[in-house]
């Protein structure tokens, strides 16, 4: 099977953006949902919340029932200047 590529250009992403514009504009690119209209896009973006995780912190194993859905954006290394 073919992996999807990722609509995000992290070369490009600044890593501190985390906004709610510009995650509506990943969700509205992302397969799960690119076929929905905006309405609905727009009230799952209102559902997200920003959580810092660390480099080795695992978010979910590969088989486990999921009971969240994340977004991962990458931040600067050695932390927040």
């Amino acid at each position: 099977m073919a992996h999807l590529k990722s609509p995000v250009r992290f070369d490009a992403m600044d890593p501190a953006v985390r906004s709610p514009e510009y995650r509506l504009r990943v969700l509205s690119c992302l397969p799960f949902f690119v076929q929905l209209p905006p309405e609905p896009i727009f009230k799952i973006n209102g559902l997200f919340r920003d959580r810092d995780i660390s480099a080795d912190q695992r978010i979910h194993c590969e088989g486990d029932q999921a009971d969240h859905f994340y977004l991962a954006a990458p931040a600067k290394r050695g932390g927040v200047n």
